[in-house]
């Protein structure tokens, strides 16, 4: 009895993945090579199957999500779309002109590699806050799994052209 009950429960867990797998293909969540985010992980998409959804990570190691999870968990597919938007903030005295520091950083964005120009980037005021004004500098590129080496290189450009325009961050 113990060994049936035992097989039961092994067997709806295996069923639960199969039909969460089945549920997968159906609704077209997700292909292989897309960029996606199950709950807590997130990575590129390199196997399927019935049971189980397989990610590479950005540290190149590869987990293994039971397909029921992903039935049970938010999904974020980065690749569904193609264009991605990669934000950072920049903090700027009241002293500065906001006017002149968005020409500054729309010059400088559009000047790098990977950027689309269509959605255009842009530079808008986040908030005015005790120390200064916060931006947001938005720009949008079509390469998902990259969006972390856009962001270091979007904040270190920022903070490039503010230094050599004598903007004060």
């Amino acid at each position: 009895g113990v060994i049936g009950l035992a097989i039961g429960f092994a067997a709806q867990q295996t069923l639960a993945n199969i039909f969460s797998g089945f549920g997968i293909f159906i609704d077209d969540l997700y292909r292989k090579g897309h960029w996606i985010k199950i709950g807590e992980h997130y990575g590129e998409v390199v196997d399927i199957s019935l049971r189980t959804t397989k990610i590479r990570t950005l540290d190149n190691t590869v987990i293994s999500v039971p397909n029921s999870n992903v039935s049970t968990s938010p999904i974020v597919n980065f690749s569904e779309q193609g264009v991605l938007r990669i934000t950072t903030t920049v903090r700027i005295p009241y002293t500065e002109s906001v006017e002149y520091t968005r020409k500054v950083l729309l010059s400088a964005v559009k000047k790098m590699k990977g950027v689309l120009k269509d959605p255009v980037p842009h530079v808008t005021v986040k908030q005015l806050g005790e120390s200064g004004v916060d931006l947001y500098v938005r720009i949008f590129v079509a390469e998902p799994g990259y969006e972390q080496r856009y962001y270091y290189a979007l904040t270190e450009l920022c903070k490039s052209a503010l230094d050599e325009a004598k903007i004060t961050v």
